[in-house]
C-alpha cells in the first residue's frame, strides 16, 4: 500500500540538486552590489525644491562620531 522511500537515496538527490541551484543567485548579487556602490558614490538627492522654491537643506557630512 505505501512505499517508504530508500533514505540514503533521498538524500543523495538533495545533495545533487542543492549545489547547482546557487550559480545562478551569484550575478544577481554582483549586480545588486555594485549598483548599491553606484548609489553611495553618486547621491540622487535634489538641491532644490521647485514647489516651495527654495534651497533644501544640506545633507549632513559623515562622521564616525555621529555613526557611533
Amino acid at each position: 500500500m505505501f512505499r517508504f522511500r530508500n533514505q540514503k537515496g533521498t538524500h543523495e538527490n538533495r545533495e545533487k540538486s542543492s549545489g547547482g541551484s546557487i550559480r545562478p543567485v551569484i550575478p544577481f548579487f554582483i549586480v545588486l552590489y555594485a549598483l548599491s556602490i553606484v548609489a553611495f558614490i553618486i547621491p540622487l538627492r535634489p538641491n532644490y525644491s521647485n514647489i516651495d522654491k527654495r534651497e533644501l537643506t544640506a545633507f549632513p557630512e559623515f562622521s564616525a562620531e555621529a555613526l557611533i
